[in-house]
């Protein structure tokens, strides 16, 4: 054990070393730089440009997407009206996780008027007058020769 740290000391050998970095024949990155690599031929750490590019599917992904959306073509009626008869709050989890989570976002950040009494639903409508009046007024001053 080492006496510093508490933990046992590592026995290394030239086996256990970090491997040597190799600039393999490889392609080059968009600045003209090779792509750094190990002895095993795996990327070295801060290597950009390495695999895909971003968006790009695999073969295998793109012929199974285009069958999903076939048998969905062909089915998928059929399949959602047993679906939505048979288990409706699977259905409706389905439906839920179809709504784009900006527009979620959107909705909960946004007031909900229908809690509102008169006197608050009349608070908020004459600070939007005020503010409309007031962009009015800035815009008609920006547009002043």
């Amino acid at each position: 054990m080492s006496k510093r740290s508490g933990w046992p000391s590592a026995n290394l050998s030239a086996s256990s070393a970090p491997t040597e970095i190799s600039s393999v024949a490889s392609p080059l990155h968009r600045e003209g730089q090779p792509i750094e690599r190990d002895d095993a031929g795996r990327f070295l750490p801060g290597n950009i440009g390495g695999g895909r590019p971003r968006g790009a599917r695999n073969k295998l992904t793109e012929t199974f997407l285009s069958r999903i959306a076939q048998d969905f073509e062909d089915h998928g009626a059929g399949a959602l009206e047993v679906l939505r008869a048979d288990d409706p709050a699977t259905y409706l989890k389905l439906v839920a996780s179809l709504v784009p989570r900006g527009l979620i976002l959107q909705h909960e950040r946004e007031n909900d008027f229908a809690d509102l009494t008169i006197s608050e639903a009349e608070d908020m409508l004459g600070r939007l007058e005020r503010h409309k009046s007031i962009q009015r007024r800035v815009n008609a001053i920006k547009n002043e020769p």
